[in-house]
């Protein structure tokens, strides 16, 4: 891959644009979060260095730091595949600030394979109104106080509108809204995905959430196959499998010219 620029167009799909990223690729550099003005101003920024056998990547948000990014984790499977002329199937190991996660193409297309995070019972759902306005109808919590919050919803979430400033007060977790009707059988569902409190009121496409949603649809529905539709303003196309103890998340992408 030369040192220049790439602009990723992440998770899109037939009626989605998906999540649109910067890449900067500099093999010898360490990981670091000195970013000039030009950097701080870009909505969504990926610095990755190493070779396919060591990779290391940092994500930033406006120049804020991002712990998780899967739309990213995307973005770079596909610069592998295009720009290193690597094989036509592989898998690479990234590390980032969350963690090591493997990256891959196969004939079926680039992803990403990660462990979701531990999942505890949401207990009173329907206290999250407030925030959402409409009545929650189950969920959970997934990892710390700064993670995820996941509520399963009985509206489609595209007619929902959160109150972001109370949500600011009320936790400090990103806020991920499903629908999927408790009769469904269905291998689609629905969500968005928040999270005011770090600087992104609702993020396009998101993988790393979808990592959530598809633990929690196996575990309540026996779901292990789902397509996920990301009901933001630009729309993303996500889809999940579970293998083992591990979320693989699949998606679209395609590089162009920064």
């Amino acid at each position: 891959m030369p040192e220049d620029w790439l602009r990723i167009q992440s998770l899109y799909g037939p009626a989605a644009e998906g999540n649109w990223h910067t890449l900067i690729y500099e093999e010898q550099a360490g990981p670091t979060d000195t970013l000039t003005p030009e950097l701080r101003a870009l909505p969504n920024l990926i610095k990755l260095g190493g070779t396919p056998a060591a990779l290391w990547a940092r994500f930033y948000h406006h120049g804020h730091p991002v712990l998780r990014c899967g739309s990213a984790n995307i973005a770079i499977a596909q610069a592998i595949r295009e720009r290193f002329g690597v094989l036509a199937s592989g898998e690479w190991s990234l590390g980032t600030c969350a963690g090591v996660v493997w990256l891959g193409c196969d004939d079926r297309g680039v992803y990403y394979r990660d462990n979701p995070l531990p999942q505890g019972p949401l207990c009173e759902p329907h206290v999250w109104k407030q925030v959402v306005g409409a009545n929650g109808i189950s969920g959970c919590y997934a990892g710390g106080d700064a993670d995820y919050c996941l509520l399963r919803v009985s509206t489609p979430v595209q007619k929902l509108h959160p109150d972001l400033a109370r949500l600011c007060d009320y936790s400090r977790r990103a806020l991920i809204l499903l629908y999927y009707p408790e009769d469904s059988a269905s291998d689609r569902a629905q969500f968005r995905y928040f999270a005011p409190q770090y600087g992104v009121d609702e993020d396009a496409a998101t993988g790393s959430a979808s990592v959530q949603v598809a633990q929690f649809l196996r575990q309540c529905y026996g779901q292990t196959h789902m397509r996920l539709e990301q009901h933001s303003a630009q729309g993303g196309d996500i889809q999940t499998e579970i293998h083992g103890d591990q979320v693989w998340v699949r998606g679209q992408a395609r590089c162009y010219p920064a």
